[in-house]
Parts: structure tokens; sequence; C-alpha cells
């Protein structure tokens, strides 16, 4: 940091040049530290204790008076780099899912054959089981890829769409299909439009968490599991649309 100060675009020894100066270098690490926490103890100790070298410093700037007011602005800086980074981390952290008895977001996306598919085309014609997950051909997502697979007869009995979404392209998904005989569509969701819409994304990584949405005839959400437990899906997905029936 003090190398960024006294470099070739030192601002000068005025104190309000040397502010703004500052102000953009903050700016800067913002970006660098959106999905950080660890170090921000020691970059403020740092930029506490920020010495001009380099240059002459003028006679105004050497009272005490105006060092006091230029190192209240500087942690004044800190502060808010500190109180923005965490409220951004905050926001991306606790991104909005949506609940039971919202309006399921509409959607459209290509399966792994390349067919368009749209979630208004099932509205009033089929339930709708919209299941995101991390990645193709790992133990967790086939462990739930295969239960959806050997429970698709039950399914497709109570009027059931399964839908798995994921960032994987629509090749990984072709592959993962055929290895494990997969009987439902894929969606290839490589910029996270249909993850981000339901608030599903991984923070700071391409790659959704382990959510699954039951969405009824009428297009709103009747139930959503949110784990890391296929096990627990294919339960409370199960107690739910058996709670559908009785309706």
């Amino acid at each position: 940091m003090i190398s960024m100060i006294a470099g070739t675009n030192h601002p000068g020894s005025n104190p309000r040049k040397i502010a703004a100066h500052l102000e953009e270098i903050y700016v800067e690490w913002l970006g660098r530290l959106k999905a950080r926490a660890n170090g921000f103890t020691d970059f403020v100790k740092r930029l506490k204790n920020v010495k001009l070298r380099g240059t002459r410093p003028c006679a105004k700037f050497r009272k005490h008076k105006q060092k006091r007011k230029f190192i209240m602005k500087t942690n004044c800086y800190a502060s808010l780099l500190v109180a923005g980074s965490i409220l951004f981390s905050a926001a991306t952290t606790f991104a909005v899912i949506p609940k039971a008895g919202d309006t399921a977001p509409l959607f459209t996306g290509q399966d792994q054959d390349g067919k368009v598919v749209k979630l208004k085309s099932f509205i009033g014609k089929k339930i709708v089981l919209l299941y995101f997950y991390p990645k193709d051909n790992t133990p967790g997502c086939t462990k739930e890829a295969c239960g959806f697979r050997d429970r698709m007869s039950g399914l497709q009995t109570n009027n059931v769409e399964v839908i798995g979404v994921s960032f994987d392209s629509a090749e990984s998904h072709k592959k993962f299909i055929a290895d494990y005989k997969l009987n439902f569509r894929l969606l290839s969701d490589p910029d996270g439009k249909i993850v981000d819409s339901y608030g599903v994304q991984v923070v700071g990584r391409k790659m959704a968490r382990r959510v699954s949405f039951l969405i009824g005839l009428d297009g709103k959400i009747v139930h959503v599991t949110d784990s890391g437990n296929p096990d627990l899906h294919f339960n409370e997905m199960k107690d739910a649309i058996a709670g559908l029936k009785k309706k």
C-alpha cells in the first residue's frame, strides 16, 4: 500500500489530494476483497500506519492538527471499506430463495439435447419437481439423480415432471445421463440465470446448492427442500406430493 502512494502516481503533499488518492485505492481493493473476510484487520492496520515518503511535506501538513484530520479521514474510509464489504458479502450469502406459496420464477433453458424447456409450458398440465445440484458425476449428485430415476414410476403416476439444473454443459449432462441411465431432463445453466432466479448459487463459485422445489399446477411453489442430504429431498418431496393428492 505504501509503495502505491510513493510511486510515480503520488498525488503530492496536498492532504485533500492524498485523501482522494487513498479513496481510489480503497475502491480498487474493495473489488479484490469482495469474496474475502480474512485480511481486513491487517489491511486496516496498514492503512492506519501509512507514512508518506519520497516528497517534502508542506509546512501545514507537518502541523499536528492537519495530521490528525488526515488520520481521521483515513480511518473513516477504512471503516467504510470494511462495512461495505461485509454488507456485500451478506447480501450475496443470503440470496433470497422463493418459499412455499410464492409464484415460481419462470425460466427458459436447454436440456442435454439442446431442446428448449420452459416452465410456463408445464403450468396447468404437470407438477414440476425442479431440483438444483452442484455438479454431474459427483457422489452426492449421482446418488440424488439415481434416487429420482428409481422413483420415476411413482412420480409419473402422480403427474410429476422431474427437471434437474446445474452449471454443467449439455455434453456433461449427456454423459451423466448415459452413465447412469437417467430418465429425466437435465438443463444446462452455464451463465447461472436459472440458478440466480431461484437464489441457490454457492457464494463465489459457479455452482448451485442442492435445493429442490415442488411446483404445483398453478405455478406456485408447494415445498422447498434445502439440504445437502439427498435422502431428505426424496422423503420431503414424497410427503409434499402426497399432500397435493389430498387437496
